[in-house]
């Protein structure tokens, strides 16, 4: 705000000058830090979706749970539809940034500000929904089938070692849930949380221009 305050006191002290800043300059300086900010949202997500693929390289039990569960067909369904999902956010994240970048009008800066921030917003919410509900819908086909699952070699072992967990065995899943959410919901509030207050304070600077 700092900076397009001195540009603005600068354009009206020097309006009859032939080298002020004229409105347009100020306006593409926004639009160039907008597209900026756009194209790391999409760069964001696209590193994002490759750092959880490689929490598939960790070695876990979870593949020999769902398997004896008769679980991998809810696996595979839910990783499509996640898949899907995540790829048109990617795309729409990478059409916010060529809109930005063509635009050339302030007005439809500002509006594809607000569309982006709305993506960014929806991206958001989709992916902690979709953690809780999946998680939610995991653990209680687990649990319609715990005979079988406190019977899995990998959760008999824990169970075996810790007798007094077979009472808490889901109350630890459940508490095991809402702390990710939460690590995961304060990551994004971090860093889109970050790109969205710069957008909005852009969005903010173009709107004072026309006042």
């Amino acid at each position: 705000m700092k900076e397009l305050e001195l540009l603005k006191k600068d354009w009206q002290k020097q309006k009859n000058d032939a080298s002020r800043f004229t409105f347009n300059d100020i306006s593409k300086m926004i639009l160039k830090k907008s597209s900026s900010i756009v194209r790391w949202i999409f760069i964001i997500s696209i590193v994002e979706f490759l750092l959880w693929h490689l929490l598939y390289l960790i070695p876990n039990n979870n593949l020999d749970v769902y398997k004896a569960l008769d679980m991998m067909w809810f696996i595979y369904l839910t990783t499509v539809l996640h898949y899907a999902i995540t790829f048109v956010f990617i795309y729409f994240f990478y059409r916010n940034f060529k809109r930005i970048s063509n635009t050339d009008t302030t007005k439809r800066l500002m509006e594809n500000i607000i569309n982006t921030r709305k993506t960014v917003r929806y991206y958001v919410f989709y992916n902690l929904a979709a953690f809780a509900i999946i998680y939610l819908i995991a653990n209680l086909i687990m649990y319609s089938k715990k005979d079988i699952l406190f019977q899995i070699d990998s959760i008999k072992a824990q169970l075996d070692a810790v007798p007094q967990l077979k009472e808490i065995f889901f109350l630890v899943q459940g508490i095991s849930g809402i702390v990710m959410i939460l690590i995961v919901g304060g990551l994004y509030y971090l860093i889109y949380g970050l790109m969205l207050r710069k957008l909005k304070r852009n969005y903010n600077e173009l709107k004072e221009l026309h006042t």
